[in-house]
């Protein structure tokens, strides 16, 4: 899809003889403002997005985006996303309606037994163990 509008955007620029593209692209990345760090990562933590992808949400460079997270949560972008999609995934595991290799995907894991090895290391149990405990 990114090579997609990558030709949409050349094509463009071809066919704009007053640099008008040009001039909306500058402005913009100009006058990118600076959103919530909290707000934006509540928002889209459970999204398959890059630590690139969420410092452009937020209206910051990688750098400025890691520094400023830190400092926001007290961890790195990483570690929290991690947790966060961890702790989704047991509201998910405790509903008993899902897959464990249907609740390891829309965590992020495409390989089930590396969740359940997650799982267990942040839950001190597995998602099974932990199905069976509220049972």
């Amino acid at each position: 899809m990114k090579s997609k509008l990558l030709e949409l955007l050349l094509l463009l620029d071809l066919h704009d003889h007053q640099g008008q593209l040009w001039r909306f692209l500058v402005h913009e990345n100009s006058q990118r403002a600076r959103r919530n760090i909290k707000q934006v990562m509540r928002a889209h933590a459970l999204a398959d997005l890059s630590v690139a992808d969420y410092a452009t949400l937020s209206g910051r460079s990688v750098s400025t985006f890691q520094r400023d997270f830190k400092r926001a949560f007290g961890e790195a972008p990483s570690v929290w996303l991690r947790r966060a999609r961890l702790d989704h995934a047991r509201v998910r595991v405790i509903d008993g309606k899902d897959t464990i290799a249907d609740i390891a995907l829309a965590a992020g894991y495409s390989d089930t037994s590396h969740f359940i090895k997650a799982y267990k290391a942040h839950f001190d149990r597995t998602p099974k163990q932990h199905r069976l405990q509220l049972a």
